[in-house]
């Protein structure tokens, strides 16, 4: 069932009805309302999947149980959680991985019998990390056990956040979840908003955005450097509104059950640095490693040139996370080594921090951060490393500035009026993160017009869906680009 179809809508609509709809005296069956809904939906993504989200769940539910209870062998007790829960994620997913490494060529019969019953369940690298999370916080004493299994289960599973989180933090988001949540039209109103607005991200910008980036890639080796630059920043625009698109959607939905989801985005291309540039994007993310992963390794607790080796462990590790393959090794690399550059170049006076700067120099520093990031989805955004290496010599050795002219760049699947339309989607996308980044947000200038205004501006909106909207027999909508990680 796809994010971006009818029939999600309608079993939203029916969810919300039942959740809202039981007497006063059965409140408290919300929660299971919710586990109820979400395995549903998880099922009708991959029915397979749910064994190994059982797993997961109980692996986590009763290693925190047996930290409490016996605490002599704690520590052994989070060992085996970590390695399970870690072992089942690389069996899931890195099979395919490990198995070329070790075999090469031709498919060996390993690798046939992982290919056939290793299927890579969506959402897994996600509620791994919250189990996770989870389980360690238990060991820190940071909270009791969760004693009741569905309880645990449902923060786990949660269909608004299980596909691309934000991956939650079971203290601050298990109480909400228990809560009886009466109906609150203007935070129903607010989420209907925010639904809509990640609708138009997804599919306005992202998936018209991804026609023209496919159709370029395609014929990488031939094509030559403009087009090439021109789809890797169409890619850095639609990794972001394809993402924060459906993060939109899905913490939309959830304000619709009266639950509040962690931010994930705040205008991440608008950082000063690469450092900024992760404390804006998946911040859930990054503050899972940062919490889990750089401080245990002794944070910058242990010396300049100790700090700059955990920074680059971590991205090392984030850029395995995201996938299988070198490219997304040297992704993660990138970011790190860039980090530690940066670093090294503010603390040697070679220049003015970001914080310390406004005007032109700060804009300066905005576009090098960019084409920093940019420079680093080209690995991201294709299927190995030769081909990322490929397209950056192209970019760097084939110019071809003559397509900019004489219509070359509507031969790659958008016409003329398909790539104006998106351009002037992606100035309104820039335009509304401008406006956050000074603390003006768009859904509140909307909520303070008059309610004619909104309306019009509401229905304008979903008009741009339909009829903007990318369809067709080809499209996929369910293939948001962080759902397979």
């Amino acid at each position: 069932m796809s994010i971006c179809s009818i029939q999600f809508l309608l079993f939203t609509g029916l969810a919300l009805l039942v959740y809202y709809l039981l007497p006063a005296r059965l409140g408290k069956a919300q929660p299971y309302v919710l586990l109820a809904a979400s395995l549903a939906f998880f099922l009708s993504l991959s029915p397979k999947a749910v064994c190994w989200l059982l797993l997961a769940a109980l692996a986590s539910f009763g290693f925190a149980l047996l930290i409490e209870r016996r605490p002599r062998r704690r520590k052994c007790w989070l060992v085996l959680d970590v390695l399970f829960v870690l072992g089942l994620l690389a069996a899931l997913k890195y099979h395919t991985f490990f198995t070329d490494l070790l075999f090469g060529g031709a498919p060996s019969r390993l690798e046939l019998l992982c290919a056939r019953y290793l299927l890579l369940p969506i959402g897994v690298s996600f509620y791994s990390l919250a189990a996770l999370g989870y389980v360690i916080d238990v060991y820190r004493e940071k909270y009791k056990a969760e004693r009741n299994f569905f309880r645990f289960l449902l923060f786990l599973v949660y269909f608004p956040h299980i596909l691309q989180g934000p991956i939650a933090r079971y203290d601050k988001f298990s109480p909400q979840l228990e809560q009886m949540h009466g109906f609150d039209w203007d935070g129903f109103n607010s989420g209907l908003r925010r639904m809509l607005w990640g609708y138009i991200k997804k599919m306005v910008i992202a998936d018209r955005a991804a026609v023209f980036v496919g159709g370029v890639y395609a014929h990488a080796a031939a094509a030559g450097g403009t087009e090439l630059f021109i789809a890797s920043l169409l890619y850095t625009v639609q990794i972001y509104a394809d993402f924060s698109g459906c993060v939109d959607i899905m913490c939309g939905i959830s304000e619709l059950f009266g639950i509040g989801l962690a931010p994930n985005f705040e205008q991440p291309y608008l950082s000063r640095s690469l450092g900024d540039f992760w404390r804006r994007w998946h911040i859930s993310l990054s503050s899972w490693f940062r919490d889990y992963l750089y401080i245990p390794l002794g944070g910058n607790r242990r010396g300049r040139v100790r700090r700059y080796l955990n920074v680059l462990i971590v991205f090392l590790v984030s850029g395995f996370w995201h996938g299988a393959g070198w490219n997304f090794i040297v992704w993660g690399a990138i970011h790190g080594v860039w980090q530690i550059l940066e670093e090294l170049f503010y603390r040697n006076g070679l220049g003015r921090k970001p914080g310390e700067v406004s005007g032109r120099l700060a804009w300066l520093q905005t576009l090098v951060t960019f084409l920093v990031v940019n420079f680093a989805w080209i690995f991201f955004s294709n299927d190995s490393l030769r081909t990322g290496l490929k397209i950056v010599r192209n970019i760097l050795l084939r110019p071809s500035l003559w397509v900019l002219g004489n219509g070359g760049l509507f031969s790659f699947g958008l016409k003329a009026p398909e790539m104006f339309l998106l351009v002037f989607f992606i100035a309104l996308l820039i335009a509304v993160d401008v406006l956050n980044s000074r603390g003006i947000r768009g859904r509140d200038i909307l909520a303070r017009q008059p309610l004619p205004v909104r309306w019009l501006l509401l229905l304008l909106g979903v008009l741009a869906v339909f009829v903007f909207g990318v369809y067709g027999q080809s499209y996929n909508a369910s293939s948001f680009i962080y759902m397979q990680f």
